[in-house]
């Protein structure tokens, strides 16, 4: 079987690691990045809330932390008139829990949310967007660029693992030749992966060794990202949902398996 490091806290992999063995794949839970709660003040939250008609949730762990805000931000949300925009399909189900209506963007990537949002019905701004710390400036520039005024709340931050020997193993691996399906989810999980690596890699191998493994990436922030860190090549998913871009990538792998019993078969012919 082939193996894919799932890079994301252990307590958000069990989901994965069933999907993947049921698709045949190898998984090892090897977290990249932890997940730290941040403060949000309730009054300013509210107050923004209270002028605004468009918010945007850019992740599941931005809707849970929302949601423990407060019932008064939870009524300032769910006011008549609100857009509530989820980024992919986990963080629209997550909204879908707390009876949130909510609707999905097609194309995941910072211009297409902004299309996304121009075309919203009554969609004036201002646009209030509940993210992590680490996200990058292109959703606020867009938007604003477009004529929205954008106010954005920092609801957790991504952070190294606290055990980083599962993922420092998996590296070590690839630096022996090893070959891992690596599904990145955001800019900060290649920083980390990348820092750990360089950490362990003191003869240079990575650059070469890598080549081996097949690396992934939700969102063009991403894959961005990765170009910076790797030159080896990259595949985008065409979804912001983590468990979607693990069936692009079991259909991949399976393509690639049937192609070579197809071509093994017309040789033995």
């Amino acid at each position: 079987m082939v193996k894919i490091a799932l890079m994301r806290p252990e307590d958000r992999a069990g989901k994965a690691v069933e999907y993947c063995r049921m698709k045949g794949l190898e998984p090892l839970v090897a977290p990249a990045i932890g997940i730290r709660d941040m403060d949000a003040e309730e009054s300013e939250v509210r107050r923004w809330l209270g002028r605004s008609d468009i918010c945007i949730f850019m992740s599941s762990t931005a809707v849970d932390r929302f949601f423990s805000l407060g019932s008064d931000c939870t009524d300032a949300l769910m006011r008549k008139g609100m857009n509530v925009v989820a980024v992919g399909k986990a963080t629209s189900i997550r909204l879908d829990a707390h009876s949130m209506a909510n609707s999905v963007p097609s194309i995941y990537s910072s211009e297409g949310l902004v299309e996304y949002i121009k075309s919203l019905e009554g969609a004036k701004g201002p646009a209030v967007v509940f993210r992590s710390d680490s996200g990058t400036g292109l959703l606020k520039n867009g938007l604003g660029a477009a004529g929205l005024e954008v106010k954005e709340f920092a609801v957790y931050a991504i952070t190294m693992p606290e055990d980083t020997g599962p993922i420092n193993r998996v590296i070590a691996d690839i630096l022996r030749g090893q070959g891992y399906i690596l599904p990145f989810s955001s800019s900060m999980m290649v920083r980390n992966f990348f820092s750990l690596a360089g950490s362990l890699d003191r003869k240079g191998a990575m650059p070469s060794a890598i080549v081996n493994c097949s690396i992934w990436a939700i969102g063009a922030e991403t894959a961005a990202e990765l170009k910076v860190q790797t030159s080896a090549p990259v595949s985008i998913a065409s979804s912001a949902d983590f468990e979607s871009m693990l069936g692009e990538i079991a259909d991949t792998i399976q393509g690639k398996d049937r192609r070579a019993k197809h071509h093994r078969s017309d040789k033995n012919f």
